[in-house]
């Protein structure tokens, strides 16, 4: 602990972009590496994609549904966004691979739901508003 605080104090800037680079990753998910998945060539491309892509789901729909959640229920709504912090919180003190966003990725699946369902009932009254005007 005297060694992180010593460091921190005595360059602050490292530290800066310490988190600035950790907070890029949480946005880019690092993959894990292929000497522990064993995953080469297509394989790898197809399981980056996946990874990458169901991330972004999560942050999209999640944001979303945070929003959603404090409108409706702003107390609610404080609780997941604290869960949240506590989560980003966690990948910035670890190392943000994919195992260490679970908290956050976690949390963030309640909220990505509420703003799911929230699409699919727009999109259904816009089908049934559309074969209507039929």
């Amino acid at each position: 602990m005297g060694a992180a605080r010593d460091f921190v104090v005595a360059q602050p800037a490292a530290w800066l972009r310490l988190l600035g680079y950790k907070l890029v990753r949480v946005l880019t998910v690092e993959p894990y590496a292929p000497s522990i998945t064993n995953d080469v060539g297509l394989r790898r491309i197809t399981h980056r994609i996946a990874t990458v892509s169901e991330h972004w789901f999560f942050l999209a729909f999640g944001v979303v549904g945070l929003a959603i959640l404090l409108r409706a229920n702003p107390r609610a709504g404080m609780w997941f966004l604290c869960f949240v912090m506590a989560g980003l919180a966690n990948v910035l003190v670890t190392y943000p691979n994919p195992r260490f966003l679970l908290p956050m990725t976690a949390t963030l699946i309640v909220p990505a739901a509420l703003a799911l369902s929230a699409t699919m009932d727009a999109w259904n009254r816009w089908m049934v508003r559309r074969q209507g005007a039929r």
